[in-house]
């Protein structure tokens, strides 16, 4: 495996490689195999560079937050979200410090990465996974079991998109993110794959919806071109308008939808609970 990385110093990273509380993303090309073929390996190089570049190395992302200090107070923090990421053949994994303050940022890189490379005709499908794990860029050393979470989540999937794994709701993490970046759905998954699948889902399309203007249906019927890869395509139209249906559920305190699980709480019914 050769590590593609920007060449700069990895945050927490020491001589030695140490387990570590992180926020794992790991994305497949759909197709690869024969895209490779068709394109070959420049081809494929240069879109990977071009993803990444549109997408993580930009300019690093200044966000806004709030620190505790003491005494129930906060002070709000201005920072940047250095997000650190590797790719080897059909896959492109993307992890930052499971830390409060970075949640939502990285969160948005996930959702910003699904539209970028849609935008340039490449379908991905992924995972979030939260967990300890060793991640050394210098020894190329990637090992824990938030890993093999998201792999064994992202490989059971059926559509182009990102769920959550269990660790993914791990609650005081999904209370960091902001709202429009998720949402409920059934991810549709490989027959006896159901097991691996938590009901929750990035929210990509709106991601798109705010961010686009060319319409997403339109993308995804010029992509739908093979009989092999169809259900994943549909799979992912059917998703985009669940989404859009659902554009406003975070405006619904009472929870006036049809979700199960996810909905907003008055700040009197958290303090009763």
């Amino acid at each position: 495996m050769r590590d593609q990385e920007k060449n700069r110093e990895p945050f927490s990273e020491g001589p030695t490689p140490t387990k570590m509380p992180v926020m794992i993303a790991l994305f497949d090309v759909l197709g690869f195999s024969h895209r490779l073929r068709n394109d070959g390996i420049e081809s494929i190089f240069s879109l990977y560079q071009e993803m990444v570049t549109s997408v993580i190395e930009k300019e690093l992302m200044m966000c806004l937050g709030a620190r505790d200090v003491g005494d129930g107070t906060q002070c709000p923090v201005l920072f940047s979200a250095d997000i650190r990421y590797t790719y080897f053949s059909d896959t492109i994994m993307l992890w930052m410090p499971l830390e409060r303050l970075l949640a939502g940022p990285f969160v948005q890189r996930c959702a910003d990465l699904v539209c970028e490379a849609l935008s340039m005709r490449v379908p991905l499908r992924g995972a979030i996974a939260l967990g300890e794990a060793v991640m050394h860029k210098a020894n190329g050393m990637y090992l824990g079991e938030p890993i093999i979470d998201a792999h064994e989540l992202e490989e059971a999937q059926d559509w182009i998109g990102v769920a959550f794994t269990a660790s993914g709701t791990w609650n005081p993490f999904i209370a960091e993110l902001n709202p429009i970046q998720i949402i409920e759905y059934e991810i549709p998954v490989k027959e006896g794959k159901e097991a691996l699948r938590a009901p929750l889902a990035l929210d990509w399309p709106r991601r798109w919806r705010d961010t686009r203007e060319e319409p997403l249906r339109d993308v995804l019927n010029q992509m739908n071109t093979s009989e092999r890869h169809a259900k994943y395509y549909n799979n992912a139209l059917a998703f985009a308008d669940h989404s859009e249906k659902h554009h406003d559920w975070h405006k619904n305190p009472d929870g006036v939808n049809d979700f199960k699980y996810l909905r907003m709480v008055k700040k009197h019914e958290i303090a009763a609970q």
